[in-house]
Order: structure tokens, then C-alpha cells, then sequence
């Protein structure tokens, strides 16, 4: 019985790895989520909508990422995100994502955007922000994603 997990919890573990993610084998417990390595005081708080390519509707449960600095697309480790996550958030039922964390001002990031069932999308430099970005920004308007 103590083996037992929850099928909620086995629900968000399948998610995150069939989106190409897997917890690092030298931890002692299940983290469903990579863990942003700096957490700023100050920043942009990012929000914005996932909407499915084909028919504009919302993905529930897609996970946004944005990486330090530095780290591009091609260097980008699914297996080690915890290294290299600063900013991240799952959109709910509408679409809608706001990440925890706020993303520094003055640096260009590198966007990870994946999903149950879609296509994921990595792209670099795909958030600017200058010093005089505003607090709360959506510097998309929405992310289309293409079903698998």
C-alpha cells in the first residue's frame, strides 16, 4: 500500500516526461518539475496563452520555460532542466500561463514551450527583455502549438 501513488500524481509524472522531461537520478524523491536555480526578487512577471495550431483552442497543463541566459537550443538538456530553468508555469484550462517566477531585465532567454500530445517548442532568443521592460508583460499574445 505505501507503493501506491495516487493516480493524480501519476498523471502530472506521465505529462512531464512525455514532454521530454525526466528527474535527475541523483535525487532522493519524484519532483514533477524542474526547479528554477535562481529565483530573482525583481523582474518581469511573464503571462500569456497556449492555443492548439489547428483549431485556436486552449492547451491545458503546457509548460512555458524560460532558460538563464546564455543557454541556447541547442545546448538545452531535457534531462537537466533543473540547471538551466529560471522562470516556468503550466497554463490552466484557458490557455492562460503565468510564470512563478519574475525574468530579469536586460537579457535575451531561449523559450521552452511543450505539451501532452504537441510538438514542443524551443526556440532561442524568443524573449527580449530591455531595462525598461514593464513589470507584467505577455510578449507573445499566444503560442501556437502543432499537435504531434
Amino acid at each position: 500500500v505505501g507503493l501506491v501513488r495516487p493516480l493524480a500524481a501519476a498523471r502530472r509524472l506521465l505529462a512531464v516526461a512525455t514532454a521530454g522531461w525526466t528527474p535527475r537520478t541523483d535525487r532522493t524523491s519524484v519532483d514533477l518539475e524542474p526547479v528554477p536555480i535562481e529565483v530573482p526578487t525583481e523582474g518581469v512577471r511573464i503571462s500569456t496563452k497556449i492555443l492548439d495550431a489547428s483549431n485556436g483552442s486552449p492547451v491545458a497543463g503546457a509548460q512555458l520555460m524560460v532558460l538563464r541566459p546564455g543557454i541556447g537550443a541547442s545546448a538545452v538538456d531535457m534531462n537537466n532542466l533543473d540547471e538551466t530553468v529560471i522562470a516556468l508555469g503550466r497554463s490552466n484550462a484557458l490557455g492562460e500561463v503565468h510564470l512563478r517566477q519574475p525574468v530579469p531585465r536586460g537579457a535575451s532567454y531561449t523559450v521552452v514551450v511543450a505539451a501532452r500530445g504537441y510538438a514542443p517548442l524551443i526556440s532561442d532568443g524568443a524573449l527580449q527583455l530591455g531595462t525598461d521592460a514593464p513589470d507584467y508583460y505577455d510578449p507573445w499574445t499566444e503560442i501556437r502549438l502543432q499537435q504531434n
